[in-house]
């Protein structure tokens, strides 16, 4: 896993939400719903390359919120998808509700080979959801998200957001991690390290280094 160099807190900023929930600041507002079509103010080259690993010393943990629904906009799915080809980690806050957007980030993702660095955090607004009938909508996306196989719940089949996670956990979601990047992991003694090839030898087997090749050093 790549060393985590800053955390980001990346505000979208739309008023628009399929949903009206009654203790939303943005409801209490009254505000007028048009689902905003576009949220960034900026082209998206010009914001991916101000959040480049060059730029930002390294791989980041980027949060994605925005004042209304998440994804709504056309523009963050994009967003988030090059997020993700730069080698950061994105965290997406939403309602669970907008199957499209959630199948198009995660399939997509997949393709790009980004998945396992893509996180999603579904907010339950479960007497909205009732109301508008959407709470088996957003049961599925979970259930969607769950079986590609980064996090799959407690033993009971449940989340529990608010409880704390345990090394044993952490080593799992590593694991599988490593399972979707197609990634190994080897451990012994290094010798006849060449730079200039990019090349060394563990143990007896030659190994050549690429971009996804992490040493760890003990003692």
């Amino acid at each position: 896993m790549q060393e985590i160099v800053k955390r980001i807190n990346g505000n979208i900023h739309t008023s628009g939400c399929n949903l009206k929930c009654g203790y939303c600041y943005l409801a209490q507002a009254n505000y007028k719903n048009q689902g905003m079509i576009k949220a960034l103010r900026y082209p998206l080259e010009t914001i991916l390359a101000a959040c480049s690993k060059e730029r930002l010393g390294g791989s980041c943990i980027i949060e994605i919120i925005g004042d209304g629904e998440t994804l709504l906009p056309d523009d963050v799915v994009p967003l988030i998808l090059g997020l993700l080809k730069e080698g950061h980690y994105v965290l997406v806050i939403n309602n669970g509700t907008l199957k499209t957007r959630i199948h198009e980030l995660v399939e997509q993702s997949e393709r790009d080979r980004t998945l396992c660095r893509l996180i999603f955090s579904f907010s339950l607004h479960f007497l909205e959801l009732e109301k508008r009938n959407l709470l088996t909508t957003f049961a599925d996306n979970i259930n969607f998200v769950k079986k590609k196989g980064i996090m799959q719940g407690m033993e009971d089949n449940k989340f529990s957001p608010n409880t704390s996670v345990t090394r044993a956990q952490v080593a799992i979601m590593l694991k599988k991690t490593m399972d979707v990047m197609s990634l190994s992991h080897s451990s012994g003694t290094i010798s006849n390290l060449n730079t200039a090839a990019k090349s060394f030898v563990l143990d007896g087997s030659t190994y050549t280094a690429s971009d996804r090749t992490s040493v760890n050093l003990d003692g």
